[in-house]
């Protein structure tokens, strides 16, 4: 059963669950509209802060990247996935009151701890080796170590949130929700730089205001819509204890794994500032040459977003062959995108860089091993979602942790301490790329052992990825091929696949312009 089947017209229009192409149909453009504020928003801080402070601040966002998995213990993963569960048995009232207050109480503690650390924690990230130039003399480590715990708390209270809203297929609250915070950290953010505040420890402060602001904003709204809907309600047959315990078998590998992937992405910027950074200056460059790159990654996540908690409810709803069929069918479109997305930002990157202070102009050679990094990096995602769904999420960690491994070794061979700045930011881009290759090739082997459907087409466009790091004249040609092979033959998609996405595709214009024109009747 659907929690808000039988729910009237009077259900708010953002709350409402959505079907895969409706979703994508609206989440996805939402997604990039909300992401390319995060664009604008960098693209702006690099004119108005200098150098120095943009890189540092990089390095606080690579922070509470890492903390988020370690004091939310991936609740929010645990969410996703149980939500639809308890939603389909009608107790999701019963499970969101204990699986929420354990999951709090839990983070609470966490925190306070980490609070306790947060001095010795800034002081490991963001001091830097004698050779690479040291910190800005006036930079307090142990104060911004203090605000990115604070920050992460606000997170998890938000990606909470969000986890919900994935269970319960209500992406049209999620792309709300994402786009008031991205706004709103980026007027924050400007305003207050353009008033003199520039510091970095100034717009984290920033950060954490928007995010808290969104969670208390939507809150409340979500939870009127779960009280009042049509729900028969179901005794849980766990008691509070067992639920988390549930609850923490999955999430805590899931929390792992983003351990894991949060410290292998940003790896490569954390230890080129702490070889090379020059108080934070080369690492802004980095940091800005991956944000045009992030793009790829952009997409990626809206897709395994709405593809993950569509499979997983059609694993539970119609059995796991749909769902496999379904999950084959969203890699394979969504990698031609991100395959064609990439082509053309390589090709462009010498425009690409025009959009920022001529200074940053020795970072253009960062940008297609980047981009060729990110969809590797979007391939791994996607293909893990096989895990989370069959419950399996402890196979996410070895990926993640061998990619690590291996990223930490490409570092430390290729970034060198006084190596020039631009041979320094292009050699710390291909560690990431070599770092996570192996990483990709463990996790088809782990899927392969668990028997996880793979077609020609799926190879095929696993192996194209490689494309990306051939010169631009064999590079284009050949991405042409493969997409002219994905268009006009069955070599990739079938028939049948082709009129599934025409079909998703359809219906997501459709509800995209029915919501928009019911947003702009309310209005």
């Amino acid at each position: 059963m659907s929690l808000f089947a039988a729910q009237s017209d009077r259900e708010p229009m953002l709350f409402k669950p959505d079907g895969i192409g409706a979703s994508l149909g609206f989440y996805l453009p939402a997604t990039v509209v909300s992401r390319l504020m995060g664009l604008i928003r960098g693209v702006v801080l690099t004119w108005l802060i200098s150098e120095s402070q943009y890189g540092l601040l990089q390095i606080a966002l690579l922070s509470i990247s890492i903390l988020h998995p370690l004091l939310g213990v991936g609740f929010n993963e645990a969410m996703t996935r149980y939500v639809p569960q308890y939603e389909t048995r009608g107790a999701l009232r019963a499970f969101l009151a204990r699986a929420l207050a354990g999951a709090l109480l839990i983070s609470i503690v966490l925190g306070g701890l980490a609070w306790l650390g947060a001095g010795p924690l800034g002081r490991f990230l963001f001091e830097v080796m004698p050779e690479a130039g040291g910190l800005p003399p006036d930079f307090d480590v142990a104060m911004i170590g203090h605000l990115a715990v604070g920050t992460t708390l606000c997170l998890v209270l938000y990606f909470l949130l969000l986890g919900v809203l994935r269970g319960l297929r209500m992406f049209r609250a999620i792309s709300a929700i994402e786009t008031v915070y991205q706004v709103g950290f980026t007027v924050v953010a400007v305003v207050i730089a353009l008033f003199g505040w520039k510091s970095a420890q100034v717009m984290l402060i920033c950060y954490a205001a928007s995010v808290l602001t969104t969670v208390l904003l939507f809150t409340p709204s979500l939870v009127r819509v779960i009280g009042s809907a049509a729900d028969q309600p179901e005794p849980l047959s766990e008691s509070g204890r067992a639920l988390l315990g549930q609850m923490l078998r999955f999430s805590i590998w899931a929390a792992l794994a983003a351990l894991m992937w949060q410290t292998l992405q940003y790896y490569p910027v954390w230890y080129l500032h702490k070889v090379c950074g020059r108080e934070g200056e080369v690492t802004g460059i980095f940091a800005a040459m991956r944000l045009l790159a992030q793009a790829v990654l952009v997409v990626a996540l809206a897709v395994v977003t709405v593809v993950q908690t569509s499979a997983t409810k059609t694993w539970e709803s119609r059995g796991q062959q749909a769902a496999d069929r379904l999950l084959l069918l969203g890699f394979k479109a969504t990698a031609l995108v991100l395959l064609g997305l990439s082509a053309v930002l390589a090709v462009s990157a010498r425009l690409l860089v025009m959009i920022y202070p001529s200074s940053y102009a020795i970072g253009q050679a960062a940008i297609t091993p980047s981009l060729l990094n990110y969809v590797l990096w979007s391939y791994l995602l996607f293909q893990t979602i096989h895990f989370t769904v069959i419950e399996k999420t402890r196979h996410v960690f070895l990926p993640w942790c061998l990619g690590l491994l291996c990223t930490i070794a490409f570092s430390k061979w290729l970034v060198q301490p006084g190596m020039p700045d631009a041979l320094a930011l292009k050699a710390a881009a291909w560690a990431g790329v070599l770092g996570i290759t192996p990483a990709v090739m463990i996790c088809v082997v782990l899927l392969k052992v668990e028997r996880r459907p793979f077609d020609f087409g799926t190879w095929l466009l696993l192996v194209a990825a490689c494309v990306l790091a051939l010169p631009l004249p064999l590079m284009v040609p050949i991405m042409a091929l493969v997409l002219l092979l994905a268009a006009g033959t069955t070599t990739i998609l079938s028939h049948e696949e082709k009129r599934q996405i025409r079909d998703f595709l359809a219906a997501g214009h459709g509800k995209a312009r029915q919501i928009l024109s019911q947003l702009v009747g309310w209005m």
